[in-house]
């Protein structure tokens, strides 16, 4: 499966909101790499006085059956995820880690908007165990030379 992110290039930034309602600066990287196979995403939530909320190095690319999967570490996993397609549409994916509807067990949701402006949003969707699964924290982003 072959998807539009998987072809964009270039460094995005953005302010967004975390689940502790702390406003930050977004910024995203995307570089194509595998000739369009896949890309490599860094993302990091910078708040103020500079602290760094997320810290992200990402790779979304096919798989050997040809699907898209995200495979991912932060500093708020310090471990390798890999999340499996949820949804594509359009320039929007979604990608799931773990079950959503086990309550007992951490599960995640990170979804990608491409807009045909050229900017990217990022949402973060979670639930801890024995908590709700709900959006937890999201940014829209654009082109960092041509703003902030």
């Amino acid at each position: 499966m072959d998807h539009k992110l998987l072809h964009v290039t270039g460094r995005f930034m953005g302010h967004g909101i975390n689940h502790a309602a702390e406003r930050f600066v977004g910024t995203m990287t995307l570089m194509p790499v595998l000739g369009n196979c896949g890309t490599v995403l860094t993302f990091t939530a910078m708040g103020d006085s500079d602290m760094i909320f997320h810290d992200e190095r990402t790779l979304i690319g096919l798989d050997a059956q040809g699907r898209l999967s995200m495979v991912s570490t932060s500093n708020n996993t310090g471990a390798l995820l890999h999340y499996a397609l949820q949804d594509a549409e359009g320039g929007r994916l979604v990608f799931r880690l773990g079950d959503l509807d086990d309550e007992h067990s951490f599960r995640e949701t990170r979804e990608l908007v491409l807009h045909e402006d050229g900017d990217v949003t990022y949402r973060f969707s979670w639930g801890q165990p024995g908590g709700p699964f709900r959006e937890r924290s999201v940014v829209r982003m654009a082109d960092s030379r041509n703003h902030l």
